[in-house]
Parts: structure tokens; sequence; C-alpha cells
């Protein structure tokens, strides 16, 4: 029906429990999770104490960033798991380096044999940081990863050419008098990504 369900959201039950009813009653036909990576990615863990780990992708219990995580993963696969039953095609979207990745929810999903699983490098969909000025093809590689069922999921694949320069998705610029961080910008899709 072309309802964006708010990230803050998404650990909500009772919203997710409208959304099942939803998708149970034919109204959803197709879904996209971009499941929000601050406590998940490779970075929080380096650089803000973060805890998971690839045998322990919930992390220890302390941070009440990764327990707001963790709800929000419980969450999405109850949805994701109405989408399966209901034959509704989805999919689902993180760094490729997130811890996510290790959590069973979506070992099991990416293990399912109807379902593709496909890392794309976003440079290649001209993913720009916030101060570009078209001085220079600059543009932020964020490797991407997208599991699940939408048919030819793999066409939108492709790595990194080379041909550009890369600007890491680290630190803060001021832009038009607001500061905004190059991580934040980089969590918006290019136009590119999303036409394709």
């Amino acid at each position: 029906n072309g309802k964006v369900i708010p990230d803050r959201d998404l650990g909500n039950p009772t919203v997710i429990d409208q959304e099942i009813r939803d998708i149970d009653s034919g109204k959803v036909l197709y879904a996209h999770l971009g499941i929000v990576c601050s406590s998940w990615c490779s970075m929080t863990m380096i650089y803000n104490g973060g805890t998971r780990t690839k045998q322990e992708p919930y992390g220890n219990g302390t941070l009440e960033r990764e327990s707001i995580g963790n709800q929000q993963v419980r969450q999405a696969h109850r949805f994701i798991s109405a989408l399966i039953r209901n034959s509704v095609p989805f999919t689902v979207e993180n760094p490729h380096d997130s811890y996510i990745w290790h959590a069973p929810e979506f070992v099991d999903i990416a293990q399912r044999p109807l379902f593709e699983k496909v890392r794309l490098d976003q440079c290649m969909y001209f993913l720009r940081p916030p101060d570009y000025d078209g001085s220079f093809d600059a543009r932020v590689r964020k490797r991407t990863i997208l599991i699940g069922s939408l048919a030819n999921l793999a066409s939108l694949g492709p790595k990194c050419d080379g041909l550009h320069s890369h600007v890491a998705a680290f630190g803060s610029v001021r832009v038009h008098g607001k500061r905004i961080a190059h991580s934040a910008a980089a969590g918006a899709y290019p136009r590119k990504l999303c036409s394709a």
C-alpha cells in the first residue's frame, strides 16, 4: 500500500502485529527492510565500544543500543516470516560487514534455497559524500549486502570498477551551515540504486 514503517517502529511488536495482519490480508505486495545498522556495523565495534562479535552477534547485553538493535531484528524476523508465509517478495539490506548477517535469523534466511544474497558497492550507483561539489568524481563505496526473494536480485550486484575516487563514510562536514555525518549521509540510498 506504499506505507513506510519508520525504523523506530521496527522494534515495536504492536506495529509489527498490524503489519503482519496487513500481509496476511494481501495488502502488502513487496517489502524492503533497511535495518538501522548503527549498533550492528563493524565501525561501532571499533570506535564506540560495541560488544557484538561473529560468535556472539547479539552482544553481551550491556549496551542499550545493542538491545534495541536486537529487538528490531527479532521483530523484523517476525515480519519476514509473514512475508515468506504469504509469498510476498522482500529484500533486507545492511553493510557487508554488519554483524546482523551473523544473527541466526538472517543466517537462516540467507541459507534458504529460493532466496538470493548479493553484495554490491554503492559507489557504482553514485553514492556521493554530503559535501560533493562536482569538482571530481568522488563516491562512497559502501559495500552492501541485500538478501531476499525479489526476482533477479543478483542484477543489483556491481562491484566497484575503480574508475573514481572513494571518500570514507567517517567523520562529518559542514554543508549549508549544518554539520552532517558522512555515515548518516551514506545511509540514504542513491537515486540510481532506487531506480535499479
